[in-house]
């Protein structure tokens, strides 16, 4: 995932490989926006199920 405050964007890629072939990957891209806490780019999210201890 990557933001980009001076363009106004935010970027998110994923990728599985197994077997040492590319199976899938994802790339997405959205506006900013006014909520940087909100990581929801197309159909990837990022959040933490715990706190750091």
């Amino acid at each position: 995932m990557g933001v980009y405050p001076n363009l106004g964007v935010m970027d998110a890629a994923f990728s599985v490989v197994q077997g040492g072939r590319l199976q899938y990957y994802v790339r997405a891209s959205r506006f900013l926006g006014d909520d940087r806490m909100d990581t929801r780019v197309g159909p990837i999210s990022v959040g933490s199920s715990e706190p750091l201890s």
